[in-house]
């Protein structure tokens, strides 16, 4: 090959080097701009402690269904798929949040002695294991959705090494919007609901046991 014709084909390359590396730059640029997942959380909502129980209780880790068992926030839609909102998570998987509202609200309301969560080493005598069967937003149409929870929480007691009572309730709210900050306070409203009547029950549960007669 000549002279020039080796130059024209370096160039060539070069010119193609040039490409792709302008072609990867772009590239980077497009996933260091992609928005980054907006995160939520749970909180309990101010409240009056119930009527003061002698025992204490530890909350076990909740137990949540593979489908929704992550951080992402699901979704239900009228043809019944499950689906999640993008860009949009909860700041834990969905047990770990479930969990750590669950302590915070039986710290809120409920009158036992002493909560602790499934980590502390302490070893009270009662339990609590919270199952969530459902926990999703759900679309029947055009428009906000309807955010669903449902629960079912076991108590139970280590001395008799059984469970006391099995709790089940369900909870619903209608975001007053079709977009995330309306729907989270949706989530926010039906959880805590949920959860403050498993507390209330749970402490009556617990009150009528301490108050039978030993071995009864």
């Amino acid at each position: 090959m000549s002279a020039p014709g080796r130059r024209r084909a370096v160039r060539g390359r070069l010119m193609l080097l040039a490409a792709a590396l302008a072609a990867t730059g772009c590239s980077g640029m497009l996933l260091q701009t992609k928005p980054a997942a907006v995160l939520y959380g749970l909180s309990p909502r101010p409240g009056v402690r119930g009527p003061a129980v002698e025992a204490d209780l530890k909350i076990l880790p909740a137990l949540v269904p593979a489908g929704i068992d992550s951080d992402r926030i699901a979704a239900v839609y009228p043809d019944g798929h499950v689906d999640h909102f993008a860009a949009s998570r909860w700041s834990a998987p969905l047990a770990r949040t479930i969990g750590d509202l669950a302590v915070a609200e039986f710290l809120a309301r409920s009158g036992l002695r002493n909560v602790v969560p499934d980590e502390s080493t302490l070893q009270p005598r009662f339990w609590i294991e919270i199952e969530v069967v459902s926990f999703a937003a759900r679309y029947d149409g055009p428009g906000a959705p309807t955010v669903e929870v449902h629960c079912v929480a076991r108590v139970g007691d280590n001395e008799s090494r059984g469970a006391l009572a099995r709790i089940e309730v369900r909870e619903s709210r209608t975001a007053a919007d079709n977009r995330m900050g309306p729907i989270v306070a949706a989530f926010d409203a039906a959880a805590t609901a949920a959860l403050e009547r498993i507390v209330t029950r749970t402490d009556r549960v617990i009150a009528g046991r301490l108050a039978r007669p030993a071995g009864g």
